[in-house]
């Protein structure tokens, strides 16, 4: 566990500042990986707003539950994918917390359940902090609430969103964080783990129940029309893109090829193109020698023509230049 302490106060923090004693910092999107990956957490985090960021994790378990305490101050598009025969909970840390998982609005009164193996692709705003835990598909079975017959999986491999307002999403953040700020051994982890599933469970059946399934297919295509258009980008960071070519290989209109962009990642395409070219542009730069050749050859490689260009839109979306990367790798 990274870092936890054992606070006495047990009420839930209302405020970033009140968990930075117990919090891992990082000064890269790497650092915070790397961490991640190193608690048995599958995530890819790639930067979506310029400017400096600040990040912090702490991680934790108790009995068979993994969670993860994340915050961000600048908005992000994360990557993951649940282990096989778990199942992934993502809830809002706190109030005014609200991202995107999968193509639809997760907020502080609902929360968001990945079945065994899906991908999530998460995209945040500014400032979020979000809780996550996996849990073996075998202790929510034990909870005896029948969750299998009344949900189902009902989602499929996109995930489900429940919009469920009462105390019981409060009950539940408070309950994780918890586990994460103020772990405990022994007969008491049992414990609070069974409760912690059993109002999961709860949270489950009473607010899957009560809302209809809407909008899903709708959320379906959007999430289908990113995901095809990721891949062409992908697949064709260092040749021209033009944005017919991308409606093209996702069966979509320009129109909404933008709308959906913009909905989804808070972006156009043609800036999503230019935030991953910058991507993979700093992580070549890392690897490479300080002389000016290189910079140029890997700005060319990434598809910039205009080596000043290159620069300006580099020092604005990381704050520093390339040459600069190049002498702190």
């Amino acid at each position: 566990m990274s870092e936890t302490v054992d606070c006495r106060n047990h009420s839930e923090p209302n405020s970033i500042d009140q968990i930075d004693r117990n919090a891992v910092r990082f000064s890269s999107l790497e650092e915070m990986q790397a961490a991640s990956e190193a608690e048995g957490w599958s995530i890819e985090y790639r930067q979506l707003q310029a400017g400096a960021l600040t990040a912090r994790t702490v991680a934790g378990t108790c009995g068979n539950i993994s969670l993860l305490d994340e915050y961000a101050s600048q908005r992000l598009e994360i990557a993951g994918e649940t282990p096989q025969e778990c199942v992934t909970v993502l809830v809002p840390a706190c109030e005014g917390t609200e991202i995107r998982v999968n193509g639809k609005s997760l907020d502080c009164r609902s929360i968001f359940l990945l079945d065994s193996q899906s991908e999530c692709q998460t995209v945040t705003s500014q400032d979020t902090h979000v809780l996550s835990m996996h849990i073996a598909k075998s202790s929510l079975l034990e909870t005896g609430r029948d969750l299998f017959e009344t949900w189902e999986w009902r989602a499929g491999r996109d995930g489900t969103l429940i919009e469920y307002g009462g105390t019981q999403v409060q009950h539940l953040r408070s309950l994780m964080h918890a586990a994460i700020y103020q772990p405990v051994n022994g007969h008491w982890q049992m414990e609070q783990a069974s409760t912690l599933l059993s109002v999961l469970a709860a949270i489950i059946n009473q607010g899957f129940g009560a809302q209809a399934q809407t909008k899903h297919t709708s959320a379906a295509e959007s999430l289908r029309t990113i995901r095809c258009a990721r891949e062409f980008v992908e697949a064709n960071l260092t040749e021209p893109i033009q944005i017919n070519e991308i409606c093209s290989q996702s069966a979509t209109s320009v129109s909404k090829l933008e709308r959906t962009f913009r909905r989804e990642l808070r972006m156009s395409p043609s800036q999503y193109i230019l935030v991953r070219r910058l991507d993979v542009a700093r992580r070549e730069l890392k690897l490479a020698s300080s002389n000016g050749n290189q910079i140029a050859r890997i700005a060319t490689d990434c598809g910039f023509n205009h080596l000043g260009r290159f620069a300006g839109a580099y020092r604005t979306q990381f704050g520093e230049l390339p040459s600069e990367t190049v002498r702190s790798s």
